[in-house]
């Protein structure tokens, strides 16, 4: 705590992410930073409030958005109707203000990052109510994973003095049909400058 370090503690289900939130809401009391960016890995359920706490608290969700292309034949069945509204919930986070990384989980999960955000698209039609643009997805893999590293201010975006990792892609994500991003081919791959892949 005297470190003042970043905290980041896996949950899953609500009764486990509201436990987490309580216990970071204690944390900042006790310890206060200005910018803690404390951290919940998968917070796979959530609710209004579990959402709105973390907004007040700053906290970062990273989610893994391939978890639904794996559990959406079972997930109904296991946690009702009421519950899976509430599961991997994107649209409710971003629209109540929480930054939302996105995280493969791999070698649990594939690292193919097109499909990943195909499916916050397209949810493959698991509670649809909950998609987010292509746009949103990009940025998750984007500018607001570095935030959720405190890595912003050097990647995630194409700025005067950023590192310069970034892909060249064949299309836009934003401009193809949701069931296409995931046939988005990777032209080339730069890192720091260099390129370290090309078609």
């Amino acid at each position: 705590n005297k470190a003042a370090l970043q905290r980041t503690v896996h949950a899953i289900g609500n009764a486990a992410n509201r436990k987490c939130v309580d216990l970071y809401a204690k944390l900042l009391k006790n310890h206060p930073k200005s910018d803690p960016r404390h951290r919940i890995e998968h917070a796979s359920q959530l609710d209004e409030g579990i959402i709105a706490n973390m907004t007040r608290l700053g906290i970062v969700v990273s989610s893994q958005p391939l978890f639904i292309h794996s559990e959406k034949h079972w997930l109904h069945k296991r946690l009702g109707e009421g519950r899976t509204q509430w599961t991997y919930p994107y649209r409710s986070i971003i629209d109540g203000g929480v930054k939302l990384a996105g995280a493969s989980d791999a070698p649990i999960e594939s690292t193919d990052v097109l499909h990943a955000i195909q499916c916050c698209v397209t949810r493959e039609g698991f509670e649809t109510g909950q998609s987010i643009t292509a746009a949103e997805a990009v940025r998750m893999f984007t500018i607001d994973a570095a935030y959720a590293q405190f890595e912003d201010d050097v990647k995630g975006s194409i700025s005067v003095g950023k590192r310069a990792d970034m892909v060249i892609l064949d299309a836009n994500p934003a401009k193809v049909g949701a069931e296409n991003i995931s046939k988005i081919n990777v032209e080339k791959t730069i890192l720091g400058g260099v390129t370290v892949f090309s078609k």
